[in-house]
This record gives C-alpha cells, sequence and structure tokens, in this order.
C-alpha cells in the first residue's frame, strides 16, 4: 500500500510541473548521433529556483559515463555532446536520442517488452540483442 501511494504522489507531483517550451533548435540532429556519447561542459553553470547549483564549469566526460538530460536551462555555459551544442537541438530531438537511467529502477504497469520500449520503436530482435548485451537474457 506504501508503494501505492508514494507512485500516486510521484505521478500527481509529476503532473503539477509546468509545462516545458518546446523550442525549435537551430541545427538538425546530426545523422547517427550520438554516437561515442562524449560530453563536454564548457562554462556550464545551473540554478535549482534561485539558488546556483553549479559554478562555471568546464570538463571533458569520455561516452558511455553519465549524462544530463536538459531537465534545467543552463545559466550559462553549454554542453557539448560529440561535438553538438544540446541547446542548438530540439528538446524533443535531444530527449529522443538519449536515455535516463535512474538511481533506483522502476517499472511501470505492463508487460517487461512494454516497459522496454514504451514507444514501440524496436523489433523484438533488437530488445533480445539490448538483454543479451546487459546480461538481463534468461
Amino acid at each position: 500500500m506504501q508503494n501505492g501511494m508514494v507512485s500516486v504522489e510521484r505521478i500527481l507531483n509529476m503532473c503539477a510541473l509546468p509545462s516545458e517550451h518546446l523550442d525549435k533548435g537551430h541545427i538538425q540532429t546530426p545523422s547517427g548521433w550520438p554516437s561515442k556519447g562524449g560530453i563536454r561542459f564548457d562554462n556550464f553553470s545551473l540554478r535549482y529556483d534561485d539558488s546556483l547549483a553549479l559554478r562555471e564549469i568546464t570538463a571533458n566526460i569520455d561516452g558511455n559515463q553519465k549524462a544530463l538530460f536538459r531537465m534545467n536551462k543552463a545559466s550559462t555555459g553549454r554542453i557539448f555532446i560529440d561535438g553538438v551544442d544540446i541547446n542548438c537541438l530540439q528538446l524533443r530531438d535531444l530527449r529522443s536520442h538519449l536515455a535516463i537511467i535512474p538511481q533506483e529502477p522502476v517499472l511501470f504497469v505492463g508487460t517487461v517488452r512494454r516497459n522496454l520500449d514504451p514507444f514501440n520503436e524496436y523489433s523484438d530482435e533488437a530488445l533480445w540483442t539490448a538483454l543479451d548485451q546487459v546480461e538481463l537474457k534468461v
């Protein structure tokens, strides 16, 4: 019962969030992007509400490490993935090329397949290959 209430509370909190502005983006997503997944923070700052959480960070992160999903707009600076400034991409396009892997695993109601591919974009073979690669195939 407790888990169910927490889930309902999280859904209600998400429904109360303001809608994001779906910007037009300045460039077309390059074919095959991202390929290596390298991330570069260039003089990047980030605010949560009014407080500055990150101030003028400059760093490189190799592919297959960690990523940001543009949940918050940068206060200053830029983030590059494989050399592409993510602020120049359409938000929907950016998010369709990346994945969020939460620290706490969450399974939604439905089949394993539906949880792995909620938009039904991949074949069964592709999903089995992915499960095999992460050693979850039984």
